[in-house]
């Protein structure tokens, strides 16, 4: 089974479905064979709204989640920190055990690599989760600046290499690539109300990142908003309606209780829209996509979803030529 964004709408349909009517709910990945960062991501929101509803449920961990009995998913998961993340790591693999094997797995995929490639295999990501501590307004701007610099550093060091031999970008789209990363990294830190995480993966089909946190989500933060958002767009306000919203131009590069004004979202769905990509938000009971279409916005397709907490971002960044 391939656990991806399509899988996890279903397993999260059936889990709180179970949650809702006294049931015991299961996440259940034993079949599981390929595992992808954006199915993760959502299912690391999953496993924190079950934990909300039912605080029972983070003592016993072990009867909520079933990890994947393949190999190749297990050290997928190992190394993408999902382990850390969930929450989950002392309950199945004990964090000893995590570092120990982590290391030795590290070792075996340097040992494979060719041709000096940053990646060596399309089935690990290239940096794993990251928790994005959570910022709000009493937060120093400084401490800010310091937090997303390390961030944005690592990715540079991570991707710089892959972009611009592996995956046919050119130097200079590396500054348009961390832009992206700021933006999000700082609407997490500064509007979520929660923390968050980040992962990132580069394979030969192009490079995917993704963003999710534990917060209020789309709806809560544009709020004050609604109106203005509601009138420009011709909708009434849901989950679908501000995730639109929000990637709207002008909307949020200068949110209210923002120290510092981004880019805002508008500018980076442009950004991947212009070079090929797709987005996918997902916040609360909403979730919509954008794809390259050859138009300025791209094609759009929104769904009704079950609510999670918070939002997750993926955004995928296509290869420029064959390697």
């Amino acid at each position: 089974m391939r656990f991806d964004s399509v899988a996890f709408e279903k397993l999260a349909s059936s889990v709180l479905e179970d949650s809702r009517a006294g049931r015991k709910p299961l996440i259940d990945l034993t079949s599981a064979t390929y595992t992808s960062l954006a199915g993760l991501s959502k299912l690391i929101a999953l496993l924190y709204t079950l934990r909300r509803a039912d605080p029972t449920t983070h003592r016993d961990s072990e009867a909520l989640f079933r990890p994947p009995t393949s190999r190749t998913a297990w050290n997928f998961l190992l190394l993408s920190k999902f382990f850390s993340l969930a929450a989950l790591d002392e309950v199945f693999v004990g964090a000893n055990y995590i570092a120990q094997q982590e290391h030795q797995y590290l070792e075996t995929l340097a040992r494979k690599s060719t041709r000096g490639a940053v990646i060596p295999s399309a089935s690990y990501p290239s940096m794993g989760f990251r928790r994005i501590l959570e910022g709000g307004n009493a937060k120093a701007v400084e401490w800010f600046q310091s937090e997303m610099s390390g961030f944005i550093g690592e990715i540079s060091t991570v991707f710089h290499t892959a972009l611009s031999s592996h995956l046919g970008y050119p130097p200079d789209e590396m500054r348009a690539i961390l832009l992206l990363n700021s933006e999000i990294y700082s609407n997490i830190y500064f509007h979520s109300g929660s923390w968050g995480y980040a992962a990132l993966q580069c394979d030969r089909r192009g490079l995917s990142i993704v963003y999710g946190d534990l917060g209020i989500g789309f709806k809560d933060a544009l709020d004050s908003q609604c109106n203005m958002i509601c009138e420009r767009l011709e909708r009434p306000w849901n989950d679908v309606t501000a995730i639109l919203g929000g990637f709207e131009f002008g909307i949020t590069s200068r949110s209210k209780g923002r120290p510092i004004s981004g880019m805002g979202l508008g500018t980076i769905r442009e950004l991947v829209m212009e070079r090929g990509g797709v987005i996918e938000c997902r916040s609360g009971a909403g979730r919509v996509t954008f794809s390259a279409d050859g138009s300025l916005g791209g094609q759009v397709r929104e769904y009704r979803v079950e609510s999670l907490v918070g939002a997750q971002i993926s955004v995928f960044l296509p290869i420029r030529r064959a390697v």
